[in-house]
């Protein structure tokens, strides 16, 4: 059982939550005034509206987290297709490079497997992203 000794908001609970009125009177009031009653409902209603509040507060990490792994994955998105589209140019450059002489076929040959091989891992990448899977790190080769 609570006493005020220990904790007078724990002992008003008590008294609450078996149903009494509580009386309340501040120290130093003039000796002519009434104590103030609460009725237990709206003591309860009260405790009911700070833990929703505690709980909101408590909470709004954890919402906020939602929102910024939102953010972090379409911003994954967005460089994953950045660096897809600027692999591909590559890819054109060494083959125009290629035919215009500019380099031997089995340079091309070397470049070209490790362009597409890097392209690949990239839409591996993205494929990973889209189906809610965590992507392998991008690897230098």
């Amino acid at each position: 059982m609570c006493s005020t000794q220990v904790c007078g908001l724990c002992a008003n609970a008590c008294v609450a939550a078996i149903g009494l009125k509580i009386s309340l009177t501040e120290s130093g009031s003039p000796a002519g005034e009434s104590p103030v009653t609460i009725d237990p409902v709206e003591y309860f209603l009260a405790l009911l509206i700070l833990l929703a509040l505690v709980a909101f507060f408590v909470t709004g990490p954890l919402r906020r987290d939602e929102a910024a792994v939102e953010a972090a994955e379409a911003d994954r998105r967005a460089e994953l297709e950045s660096a897809k589209e600027l692999k591909y140019r590559e890819i054109r450059d060494a083959e125009l490079d290629f035919r215009m002489g500019k380099v031997s076929e089995a340079d091309h040959r070397t470049t070209d497997r490790e362009l597409r091989a890097q392209a690949i891992a990239i839409l591996e990448q993205i494929d990973a992203l889209e189906d809610g899977r965590a992507p392998s790190p991008p690897t230098d080769d």
